[in-house]
């Protein structure tokens, strides 16, 4: 056994909670290093003075074991309730994004067409609206807008 497990398991050692054959090492090691054998002493003499301070350990109660109880069984009736919302949220916004996907594959279809039919950078009169027809210089895709947007 080396110093530095040695002085991770001195905690456990005075806690009673090595194995015998982990016991034996740990003392084969400190009969023959000062370091860890004072390292131990000290950690022993600070368990041992911190048992007689006998501080007050919290009570939590005799209701308190009822209330975990409750609660742990209302967590467990929420979780499924939780999760079916999480199941519809997802499929609304599924749903929603499919819906503006398809509008929006319609209209830039139907804006298309349009664009095919009015000549390039031209006014158009089409339903007693003038149009400005053109290509979009950073996607080139054609668009159509009122003129008096323009304006």
């Amino acid at each position: 056994m080396n110093c530095r497990l040695a002085q991770t398991s001195m905690d456990c050692y005075l806690d009673g909670e090595l194995s015998g054959c982990e016991m034996l090492a740990l003392r084969n090691h400190v009969a023959n290093c000062p370091d860890c054998a004072q390292e131990l002493q000290a950690i022993r003499i600070l368990k041992t003075e911190l048992a007689a301070l006998n501080l007050n350990r919290p009570n939590p109660g005799a209701e308190f074991e009822d209330r975990l109880v409750e609660w742990l069984n209302f967590q467990a009736e929420q979780r499924p309730i939780a999760r079916r919302r999480r199941l519809q949220a997802a499929f609304v916004t599924t749903l929603v994004i499919a819906v503006v996907a398809m509008l929006g594959v319609r209209s830039s279809v139907a804006q298309r067409q349009f664009a095919e039919q009015m000549s390039m950078n031209e006014f158009e009169l089409a339903k007693d609206q003038a149009y400005v027809s053109g290509e979009d210089p950073l996607s080139g895709s054609p668009f159509l807008m009122p003129a008096s947007f323009n304006k």
